[in-house]
């Protein structure tokens, strides 16, 4: 039995000094009980920061790494687009709802009643159309005057401004056998409404700068008359002989047109010399040429 015991001797213990761990270490004092784990974790962080040793490039988080920079370029990108949509958006609606009406317009008259006609191409088609739609929607007391405005928009700093349409703008898109002699004569102001008495008829103011020659223009105009004024006065367009005839009303000159019936379709007048009145009844002749001589005529 003792010789069997000499069969497997005893293991020795190596010369060698067990090498030690940090993470024999750590199992160790666990076991004795002597330190607990943060413990351990602190003081093994205060041994490294002393001795100098640092963390290894591969465990340090690289925040310039390719993916991150594209990933906060993308963010900086879409922050950067969301902001010119809004502010293109913002600038939008305010250039779609300001409207700044950049000249006074011209009436220089007493009017009860105000209208307005936006033209966006001036066709003679528009003004025709413009002009129907507001004389069926006014509604003018009796014995009251009706101002239509035209204004075109047009871009300016703030937007969209309002401007008023020139009497050559309106008179060259109607059928345009207005003489040139006469349109040089005229200023852009002009005045256009509508008188109510026993009917609603249409009235036009016209200015001029030379008396002589809006005076020539206007006998050379009276061929054409009738038809180039029809979309504006909403009136036939049929061509035929056209004689207008002299005639005085309240000490004023007036050339008027009459049909085969004697019934007045068409009249003009120098009120003075520099305004001239163009419509197609007397009583509204009448109380027009009474409100230009009155002394208060207004800027709107």
């Amino acid at each position: 039995m003792d010789e069997n015991k000499n069969i497997f001797p005893k293991k020795e213990e190596s010369p060698l000094q067990r090498l030690r761990t940090y993470k024999s270490d750590v199992a160790e004092s666990m076991k004795s009980g002597k330190q607990s784990l943060a413990r351990m974790v602190v003081a093994e962080s205060a041994r490294r920061d002393s001795s100098g040793a640092t963390i290894p490039p591969q465990e340090k988080r690289n925040i310039f790494s390719l993916k991150n920079i594209a990933m906060g370029g993308g963010i900086v990108l879409f922050i950067i687009a969301m902001t010119v949509v809004a502010l293109l958006f913002i600038g939008k609606k305010e250039t779609e709802t300001r409207v700044v009406q950049v000249a006074p317009l011209w009436t220089p008259i007493f009017t009860e009643v105000d209208s307005k006609i936006t033209l966006s191409n001036i066709t003679e088609q528009e003004i025709k159309a413009g002009v129907a739609r507001a004389w069926e929607q006014a509604t003018i007391p009796i014995n009251s005057v009706l101002h239509v405005a035209f204004v075109k928009q047009v871009t300016c700093i703030e937007g969209f401004c309002e401007a008023p349409v020139a009497i050559s703008e309106l008179l060259s898109a109607l059928p345009n056998s207005i003489p040139p002699q006469l349109l040089r004569t005229l200023d852009d102001q002009f005045f256009f409404g509508f008188h109510s008495f026993k009917t609603t008829v249409p009235v036009l103011i016209l200015q001029n700068r030379f008396y002589d020659g809006a005076f020539l223009g206007m006998l050379e105009w009276e061929s054409f008359m009738p038809f180039d004024l029809a979309p504006l006065f909403q009136t036939g367009s049929a061509r035929g002989r056209v004689t207008f005839e002299d005639v005085v009303v309240d000490n004023t000159d007036v050339r008027i047109l009459r049909n085969a019936a004697s019934e007045v379709i068409l009249l003009y007048s120098f009120v003075d010399r520099e305004t001239i009145v163009i419509t197609t009844n007397i009583d509204a002749f009448k109380e027009i040429a009474k409100r230009l001589r009155t002394p208060n005529p207004t800027i709107r």
